[in-house]
């Protein structure tokens, strides 16, 4: 499902486009609508940007009581890595009273249960994606226990195609990755842990991160999942399972999303 998503993504140019198809993934997965903001995006100069297909009524009233100053999902994801569940934020004892009257109004418009998966950049780049169900808090968890890591992954790799296809990020058209970065990053797309990778290269662990880190400097990200995801968007990968002596990138995406 994954991968037909993503390759979807390449043949989309409009904003329509992007929003149908995103709301069509998320109800395969069982969620019945979501929301977009792309926040800060550097090289860009057409943020915030949002695409969305909350309720007008709740748009429409978030707009107008200024909401984006006390929304408390919002609030914790600028400061979070990982996708997280709307119910640990409206549990925290540090919830003001304006912040909850925002989670409050937005359950009485249908917004009940969700999840925030927050994508964090260098130089101040930030976006994040809401997901949200209606039902009830047992199809919520089901949802969530299921699909949080394709979840993640399917935010990292809209927020890719949105920067490059909607906001006209720039992107170093020089970026360069060594054989050894590149079968680094590689085995990561695998789901192999630096130790792991270091065991299959025979090179250490530190010599394993000195690498990955150096990809992510290259293509500007935080984290070494999102920097396959950029090196995908990019063309630097396209991900098959390496041999130990993997020289260049060769084949399709099919097995990273396995």
């Amino acid at each position: 499902m994954l991968q037909e998503f993503i390759e979807r993504l390449r043949d989309l140019n409009e904003v329509e486009e992007f929003e149908r198809a995103m709301q069509e993934h998320l109800r395969k997965m069982g969620f019945d609508s979501f929301s977009y903001a792309a926040l800060r995006v550097p090289d860009s100069g057409k943020t915030p940007f949002f695409v969305t297909t909350y309720p007008l009524e709740w748009i429409t009233h978030y707009a107008n009581s200024d909401y984006i100053e006390y929304d408390p999902i919002l609030h914790h994801a600028t400061s979070s890595l990982m996708p997280f569940d709307w119910a640990s934020v409206a549990s925290q004892p540090s919830m003001t009273t304006k912040q909850q009257k925002v989670m409050l109004e937005a359950s009485d418009c249908g917004l009940r249960f969700g999840a925030g998966i927050p994508v964090h950049a260098p130089r101040g780049g930030f976006a994040m994606m809401s997901c949200v169900t209606s039902n009830n808090r047992k199809h919520f968890d089901d949802v969530w226990r299921a699909h949080q890591s394709d979840l993640h992954l399917t935010t990292l790799y809209y927020h890719s195609s949105v920067e490059q296809k909607l906001l006209n990020a720039e992107t170093a058209p020089s970026t360069h990755l060594t054989d050894r970065e590149r079968e680094a990053l590689l085995w990561t797309a695998h789901g192999k842990t630096s130790w792991e990778t270091s065991e299959i290269m025979k090179i250490s662990q530190e010599t394993v991160n000195f690498h990955l880190k150096n990809v992510m400097r290259k293509v500007g990200v935080y984290s070494k999942h999102h920097a396959v995801v950029k090196a995908i968007m990019l063309g630097l990968i396209v991900p098959e399972t390496p041999s130990i002596k993997a020289k260049s990138a060769q084949g399709n995406v099919v097995n990273l999303l396995r």
